[in-house]
């Protein structure tokens, strides 16, 4: 293990070191020297972290970049705020802006990059349902979810029945007889369950973060799954190119000893 002085695109600060196996870093992490700056009218005194090692133990480097710091004045170990506070990092470090876009990419692609990208573009649910489409339910392998109903035309129910189908039913627990009336059987019968899309609201700004892909027009982030899916992957040699290039320029080694 090493650790140095080491000024990361002009910041000073100091990084340590340690190789791991076929190329990979066990640790390659860096830490800033504490800077005070104005953000959002409010004084804070903060430390910026890079790091690209193995640190997610995902068999990769991987790249972060992350902050913490105290609100006017150091006070203790414990900070006022940390994490990916990347709004902060880009006020208090603004030598370090460049970086943020690559948080959480690794030496393949951005961390889920088609899935994440798709799903944030598309207008489908989690259940890959627009709103109003359906699908059976599934259970576990896969097999067709059934609910038994009653047909209670004749009967008096505990709740009304807001949205009949062909004859007005029910769950059976929910079924009362009513003794003003002449006993009616309900007729029991089997109904697949569906499940119905509630769909999803486009966040394509939120996509064209996680695919690294600002100039992204809203017409191609609109694409079908498909045809998205291969913009995305056409793009990929290009974006690993630049990603390893802003590394290299900030001083990281992409590759161990």
């Amino acid at each position: 293990m090493t650790t140095e002085s080491f000024a990361l695109l002009g910041v000073p600060g100091k990084i340590t070191r340690v190789p791991g196996t076929e190329g990979r870093w066990e640790k390659q992490a860096w830490k800033s020297e504490r800077r005070t700056a104005v953000v959002n009218g409010q004084k804070v005194l903060m430390v910026a972290e890079v790091r690209f090692d193995e640190d997610c133990r995902n068999g990769k480097n991987s790249f972060a970049i992350t902050g913490h710091g105290w609100y006017d004045r150091y006070k203790s170990l414990d900070w006022d705020f940390g994490g990916c506070c990347h709004e902060k990092i880009e006020v208090v470090f603004p030598e370090l802006a460049n970086l943020i876009k690559w948080h959480l990419c690794d030496t393949d692609w951005p961390m889920h990059y088609i899935a994440n990208t798709l799903y944030l573009a598309g207008d489908k649910d989690h259940y890959d349902l627009r709103k109003g489409e359906t699908k059976p339910r599934l259970a576990k392998g896969g097999i067709p979810m059934w609910e038994l109903v009653a047909d209670v035309t004749g009967c008096e129910t505990k709740t009304p029945v807001d949205t009949p189908k062909k004859a007005p039913v029910h769950r059976v627990e929910t079924l009362v007889v009513s003794h003003e009336m002449p006993m009616a059987l309900p007729i029991l019968r089997w109904e697949r369950l569906e499940q119905v899309g509630e769909g999803k609201e486009r966040q394509l700004d939120a996509a064209r973060r996680v695919a690294v892909w600002p100039e992204a027009t809203d017409e191609q982030l609109c694409s079908e799954p498909e045809v998205l899916k291969k913009l995305l992957e056409d793009r990929l040699p290009e974006l690993q190119r630049r990603f390893r290039a802003d590394v290299e320029a900030a001083g990281l080694l992409w590759e161990a000893p």
